[in-house]
């Protein structure tokens, strides 16, 4: 009864449990599921220890989705897929954890023009610090907690947050393909500007990387321009060292990488 808001009595009605017994309600009332959110018709069993949820139920009362993963479910608004609550899985069983309406506090804020009544509703913790942190890592999340012990945090907790707002672009499929030896192709991609140059003032570093043995050249550079440069070089380089000839050359086409004179006479 702690968790309801308001309950009013009811015609008994008589539910049936799994285990084929009957049990009598004569209490319904509305319970909280966070601050923005009531379920209405809630039916009270003083005799039952646990709290059930109805999947279809909550679907048609709160006018919601529910995604389901291996160790949980999150409950989201349907137009705006706003999370509604994160539901962690706990032996088979999906847990929500919804604080009772006697602990929710309260408290008036008086000032000379208006009065606020403010409803202070708490959520999950282990989830609702990611958030209070803006999203952090699991690594910054530990660091955090070694020197604040009193926060908690889920490490089995899916976001789908982050997972749209750090995600940059689609996942590559993994490539099967191999060149058949050194300098078939070659890899190349800058990186930079950097907000802060280095100590002998680059802001750029040039990678070049062999499909075939992976092996790995970088170049610090001060400007993008040098990048024509070092990759003619290279290609001269490999000619005159390992007496053979560079056949692919591949970017991300970037403006650095227009070289079409040197591309057409190799």
């Amino acid at each position: 009864m702690s968790h309801f808001t308001s309950s009013h009595q009811i015609n008994p009605i008589s539910v049936k449990l799994l285990n084929r017994n009957q049990v009598i309600a004569n209490y319904s009332g509305s319970v909280f599921i966070n601050q923005n959110h009531v379920l209405d018709n809630v039916l009270y069993i003083p005799n039952f220890t646990f709290n059930l949820l109805s999947v279809a139920k909550l679907i048609d009362n709160l006018s919601c989705v529910i995604v389901f993963y291996s160790n949980g479910c999150h409950i989201k608004d349907k137009s705006s897929l706003k999370m509604i609550a994160s539901v962690a899985m706990q032996g088979r069983l999906y847990i929500l954890r919804v604080l009772s309406y006697q602990n929710l506090q309260i408290k008036s804020v008086k000032s000379p023009h208006i009065t606020n009544i403010v409803n202070f509703i708490a959520s999950d913790l282990e989830t609702l610090w990611h958030f209070r942190l803006g999203h952090v890592s699991n690594k910054s999340s530990d660091v955090i907690k070694n020197k604040f012990p009193f926060l908690k945090y889920n490490k089995s907790f899916i976001c789908d947050i982050c997972h749209l707002a750090k995600q940059k672009r689609l996942s590559f499929p993994l490539s099967v393909s191999k060149s058949k030896k050194c300098f078939d192709l070659i890899h190349v991609d800058v990186w930079g500007p950097y907000s802060s140059s280095s100590i002998h003032g680059y802001k750029y570093f040039f990678t070049m990387v062999d499909d075939y043995s992976r092996y790995t050249w970088v170049f610090p550079l001060k400007q993008k321009s040098k990048v024509v440069k070092i990759l003619e070089d290279f290609v001269v380089f490999i000619r005159t060292q390992f007496e053979t000839t560079t056949k692919v050359i591949r970017s991300d086409n970037g403006t650095e990488f227009f070289m079409t004179n040197f591309f057409s006479n190799k």
